[in-house]
């Protein structure tokens, strides 16, 4: 009962930027009702990423409508911070450095409270990120006239539910660049899954950046060399305690 509690204690805050007011009321042990009323899932996996119709507009209305929008129009959401064991690229900081020269704002999600995270997705008109969590909150808040660039770091990405998703929520189609060489997992592994890391191709993810027109066209990034990416593949190695094999993409 009290872990049960708990875990309700844990969203409050969330249930305030909801305008939730009516009580939750948990029990630890099995209860007798005499009238139980079970709604439709409004939102979920797969097809129900699109949201019921009822979802939808709650959402859009209800979650941080009292959150000015703060922060700058173009946005990279990072996953460069997270711990070892929650997956990723391989040399993440050359894309968090080369973007902000090009005005990029480097956010890590994780470092703040959601209402700056909501803050920040309202303010944003471009984002660029991995596919993570982060960018299915994001589709809460974006316009439609906003640019989404949503980089693979696996091979597995489920890239229909983000496509569906944003779609269905803000009428935005993503940019899904797939410039991935190999995904490297952990031989206790052995398979690409959301703990794997994708070493990518950078000169291609940065020309496709261009082409998509989320960095000037003479923009002259700065790319990591061989050594560096075996110094990265390493680290990880350290950091989990594991050692990592490459796996070709097919």
């Amino acid at each position: 009962m009290k872990q049960t509690q708990r875990a309700f204690g844990a969203l409050k805050d969330f249930f305030k930027l909801l305008d939730i007011t009516v009580p939750v009321q948990t029990f630890g042990t099995a209860i007798q009702v005499d009238h139980l009323l079970v709604p439709e899932l409004g939102f979920g996996w797969a097809e129900r990423y699109a949201g019921s119709p009822a979802y939808r507009s709650f959402m859009r209305k209800s979650l941080g409508s009292r959150i000015a929008p703060e922060g700058g129009e173009k946005l990279y959401i990072s996953r460069a911070r997270l711990a070892a064991q929650r997956g990723g690229i391989l040399g993440e900081t050359v894309i968090e450095e080369n973007l902000a020269r090009m005005g990029y704002e480097i956010f890590h999600p994780e470092r703040h409270p959601i209402e700056v995270q909501i803050a920040r997705y309202k303010a944003a008109k471009q984002i660029v990120a991995l596919d993570g969590s982060a960018l299915h909150l994001a589709a809460f808040f974006l316009k439609p006239n906003c640019k989404v660039a949503m980089i693979l770091r696996r091979s597995k990405a489920n890239v229909a539910d983000y496509v569906l998703q944003y779609r269905s929520f803000c009428d935005i189609s993503p940019d899904v660049i797939n410039v991935i060489r190999q995904d490297w997992v952990t031989v206790s592994s052995g398979r690409s899954d959301y703990r794997s890391l994708g070493e990518i191709d950078f000169p291609e993810l940065f020309a496709r950046l261009k082409w998509f027109g989320y960095i000037p066209s003479d923009a002259e990034p700065e790319l990591p060399s061989a050594g560096e990416m075996k110094e990265w593949i390493s680290g990880f190695s350290e950091k989990r305690g594991d050692e990592f094999t490459g796996l070709p993409v097919t």
